[in-house]
């Protein structure tokens, strides 16, 4: 092996090197500009809506007697109308008592019926105080989280599979070009070494 080809395999070794380090670089740049401000934004949403609900210790079954509905005049609902806000009026009984208790979380969905059954918690030491678990504010963000994480973790894999693909490309064309030139060296020697003034064939 010459010397120019030596040089070219280091030559691409250390392309190869510099092209690894420099998409190594850029993606651990993208997980700390994207991954860090996420994950801050998740923990402080969550402080926000984690509320204590170490109070409602009571579980009862609640009826549905109502819906409230309230539109919110500067909205769109995309079909040229307007949103909907629905918040459901529960009646419960407790200890031979009836409450009739409106909802603290409205929805742009229609989470209940008149008529329906819902399990909810209430306070022992005051029963008009009422939770549902399936219509709160943390259950509404624990959907939207859900969705933003899997569109942050396509996000994230997108590039790390464009920068794996690009690497292995430019690994595959600096191979290619060295089995090339090494080829390319080989026919070059063995003209240089072949006479064709010799005859052997007597």
């Amino acid at each position: 092996m010459d010397n120019g080809q030596t040089n070219g395999n280091k030559n691409s070794r250390a392309i190869i090197i510099a092209v690894c380090c420099v998409i190594a670089v850029v993606l651990v740049g993208f997980c700390f500009i994207g991954v860090l401000p996420f994950m801050a934004a998740r923990d402080l949403f969550n402080s926000a809506v984690n509320t204590d609900i170490s109070s409602y210790n009571v579980t009862v079954t609640a009826e549905i007697t109502e819906v409230l509905v309230k539109t919110d005049p500067d909205s769109d609902d995309g079909n040229g109308g307007k949103v909907k806000m629905y918040t459901p009026v529960y009646e419960y009984e407790y200890n031979g008592k009836k409450y009739s208790v409106t909802g603290g979380v409205s929805s742009s969905e229609k989470k209940y019926e008149v008529g329906d059954r819902a399990e909810v918690q209430i306070s022992a030491d005051r029963p008009g105080m009422m939770y549902d678990p399936q219509l709160s504010f943390r259950n509404s963000f624990n959907k939207v989280q859900r969705g933003f994480s899997a569109m942050f973790a396509v996000m994230l894999i997108v590039p790390i599979i464009l920068a794996v693909v690009i690497a292995a490309i430019i690994i595959i064309a600096l191979r290619k070009s060295r089995a090339q030139s090494s080829c390319n060296s080989d026919s070059s020697a063995q003209h240089e070494y072949s006479d064709p003034n010799d005859d052997y064939r007597g």
